[in-house]
């Protein structure tokens, strides 16, 4: 039995260092799903409407994030532990909330909500493909509703004293 061992080949040399490895690393090796498959998989199961307006929040994520693509802006996002997913989360869900162009209040909590639930599909489909094994759990908190209820009595009855006789006063 000793002899049949010392005759035997010496063992393979162990596999390259990961940092050897192409840029996609391990799963390029093994066949593991990447961020560039989930966001794949999750365009390519969504109807059409659903698949622009996931777009487009996703690519609101990569302005935040400062990336190029939404497919970038996923990556990048997946490359996070779970803390700082949720962090990252928060601190675009908080800029939502701030005057940009077009949306002087911020964008609306649906909107909002919207965006962060496209978000969680990507996560929860990275997940189901086994690229993370976190979950993403962030409320959408209703902000305050502007008020619509018009002029009151006291303010519509001086409007009104204040407009001139005759048509341009019914006009106005």
């Amino acid at each position: 039995d000793r002899a049949a061992r010392a005759a035997s080949p010496p063992p393979p040399p162990p596999p390259a260092p990961l940092a050897t490895l192409p840029a996609q690393g391990l799963a390029v090796l093994v066949g593991l799903p990447t961020a560039e498959d989930v966001h794949r998989h999750l365009f390519g199961r969504l109807s059409e409407l659903t698949r622009k307006a996931y777009e487009a929040d996703l690519l609101d994520l990569a302005r935040y994030l400062g990336c190029s693509s939404s497919s970038e802006a996923v990556g990048a996002f997946l490359a996070l532990a779970p803390a700082q997913a949720h962090s990252v989360t928060l601190g675009w869900l908080e800029s939502m909330r701030l005057p940009r162009e077009g949306h002087p209040e911020g964008l609306s909590a649906a909107t909002q909500k919207r965006r962060v639930s496209a978000l969680s599909s990507v996560v929860t489909l990275a997940r189901a493909l086994g690229v993370v094994s976190w979950v993403l759990k962030v409320e959408v908190r209703k902000g305050p509703k502007p008020n619509r209820t018009g002029y009151s009595p006291r303010v519509a009855a001086a409007l009104c004293r204040a407009c001139s006789d005759g048509l341009e006063g019914a006009r106005d």
